[in-house]
């Protein structure tokens, strides 16, 4: 298996981040990490859609967890994040957010 990347078509931190950009990032992350990279699920760019997100919760049982380019890409609502991190942790897998160097697992 391996980790799957979650990259952003929205603006973060004010600004557009490259998808290309995002991708180097996480996969620099995986690296440093030797966790095995799966290439990333791409957000759509409508504000407050997750439908990647929540795909890529569903297929959890196909992979070792999910690398995000950034925390700030997960919603914003706490009910929202809690949920997310609720079905990773349920699931026994493990989220990571390159950017920041975090992990939950």
């Amino acid at each position: 298996m391996g980790f799957r990347g979650y990259v952003s078509s929205r603006r973060l931190f004010g600004e557009r981040v490259p998808q290309h950009v995002q991708n180097l990032v996480i996969r620099d992350y995986c690296i440093q990490h030797s966790m095995t990279y799966l290439l990333s699920a791409t957000e759509v760019v409508m504000p407050d859609s997750y439908l990647m997100l929540n795909k890529l919760l569903n297929e959890l049982g196909g992979v070792d967890g999910i690398v995000c380019y950034s925390l700030f890409q997960l919603p914003e609502d706490e009910s929202s994040r809690d949920y997310v991190f609720e079905e990773v942790l349920s699931a026994r897998k493990s989220i990571h957010f390159a950017v920041e160097a975090l992990r939950a697992e």
